[in-house]
């Protein structure tokens, strides 16, 4: 867990590189183009810390895509984003958030059809609050998303504590023995499906390239603040991990729905239990809040892309929120909630995303290839996109080695991917379909009629 823990980190770093380039040959996040504006180091760092609170930017990736490939790869990469990445991130963390709570408290499980409803009603709340201020939540994310970091901390601190309490002997014949890799796994495939359970942990790697034309100096500052984050954030990961692995006996790591508070549990008693389970949760709430947030302006432009009805892209004139596309978020999101296995939903998403990190990884190539100039003249090396065009390839096709549901999953991928393209295509040729027009006439109609009796207007307006 640790080894896969540090690699990862490796590999999120070198993509964060790779999306640095990316952003010195594409202008167009954050006007890249633009000297004007000027962010200290600080917040760059600060921005590229979002990693740690899992929050998600869309804007990157589709601009890259839309002029490496084109407008059908990058709006098949919307709609995967707004239908599959944000709705299906929401259904776990709420999920797995409320098993972890009543673990905690109760050191029972509730029922799964419990655990569903309960995390509906956890959705249906944040998007009421989304729905109403959007800056009031942003604030109430930040001091959320404290916690976590602190609960992070935290684990590392009852690690530190347990090994300077220990008795010698415990030390070297119970501890010791573990860091030693007791036990380990060296099956490949198991090892290539730890990397693809691992690599979520780490998303949010490519956030700080997004805003680059915001950043001074960029040229210095982007591989700087991405090397010290993303390194501070790898430190935090594989110290957590060990602490857990040198605290917790084996059976408990194996077993414990609740391993955090179980942590805290073993090392400050109920007062460090309940501790742990709050920072769990003020984390999940902050991310749950958070893809509602950027889900709702997702979809939103895909309403203005003309991809789902116009509708969706009336934003309440008073609270200056989407609030047509913060209610389909909240009904995608519901719909993900009745799908009966988690692990299903955590295979497609993660096989759905390394997908587009692929093409852009392949995307320097091709951008090289035609001559692209970029605007710092940053260039990484030519080994780090070809060796993570590797990995993603690999991580995608991992779960093929494991028999069972991770199979089942992949072809569900693939075939999300190839309808949404098929969408893509439909929505972009819709002129020549037979009966495309007059249901367009009829959308825009009924966006019209809405927002001239309600107090809306269109997101483009705000």
């Amino acid at each position: 867990m640790t080894v896969i823990y540090s690699s990862t980190g490796v590999v999120a770093l070198l993509g964060s590189f790779c999306y640095t380039e990316l952003a010195s040959r594409i202008p167009g996040n954050g006007g890249m183009s633009s000297s004007s504006s000027s962010l200290p180091l600080s917040l760059s760092l600060s921005l590229s810390l979002s990693l740690t609170f899992n929050l998600f930017l869309f804007s990157g990736e589709f601009i890259y895509l839309k002029e490496i490939y084109g407008d059908k790869t990058a709006n098949t990469f919307l709609l995967v984003c707004a239908f599959i990445k944000y709705p299906a991130v929401t259904v776990i963390v709420a999920q797995a958030s409320v098993a972890y709570l009543t673990g905690a408290i109760t050191s029972t499980s509730l029922a799964p059809m419990h655990v569903t409803l309960v995390a509906m009603v956890m959705i249906l709340v944040v998007c009421v609050v989304v729905g109403v201020s959007t800056r009031a939540v942003s604030i109430l994310i930040r001091i959320l998303n404290t916690f976590k970091i602190i609960g992070l901390v935290a684990i590392i601190a009852f690690g530190v504590y347990s090994v300077t309490t220990a008795t010698p002997d415990h030390r070297r014949d119970i501890m010791m023995p573990r860091l030693n890799f007791h036990n380990s796994t060296t099956d490949v495939r198991l090892v290539a499906y730890g990397f693809f359970g691992c690599v979520s942990s780490y998303d949010g790697w490519n956030t700080l390239s997004m805003v680059a034309g915001e950043v001074m100096n960029y040229r210095r500052n982007l591989p700087l603040g991405n090397t010290i984050a993303l390194t501070g954030t790898t430190a935090l990961y594989v110290a957590a991990s060990t602490s857990y692995l040198i605290v917790l006996p084996e059976h408990l790591m194996k077993t414990s729905a609740a391993v955090a508070s179980d942590l805290g549990k073993f090392a400050a008693g109920r007062v460090g239990e309940m501790f742990m389970v709050w920072c769990v949760e003020s984390s999940a709430v902050a991310t749950v809040t958070a893809l509602a947030i950027c889900n709702s302006r997702l979809l939103a432009r895909a309403a203005l892309h003309n991809q789902i009805p116009s509708v969706f892209s009336l934003s309440h004139r008073t609270l200056a929120t989407p609030v047509f596309s913060v209610a389909l978020h909240l009904v995608i999101s519901m719909a993900y909630c009745f799908i009966t296995s988690i692990q299903v939903i955590v295979t497609v998403l993660v096989i759905v995303s390394w997908w587009f990190y692929l093409l852009c990884f392949v995307g320097i190539l091709l951008l090289r290839k035609r001559g692209t100039p970029s605007s710092t003249k940053f260039q990484i090396p030519i080994l780090i996109p070809g060796f993570l065009a590797v990995f993603s390839l690999a991580l995608i096709l991992s779960p093929l080695t494991i028999p069972g549901e991770t199979r089942v999953s992949f072809a569900v991928s693939v075939g999300l991917l190839v309808g949404l393209y098929g969408v893509s295509i439909l929505t972009a040729n819709g002129g020549a379909l037979p009966g495309w027009a007059v249901m367009s006439r009829a959308s825009h109609a009924l966006t019209a009629r809405v927002e001239q009796r309600c107090n809306v207007l269109r997101t483009e307006s705000v």
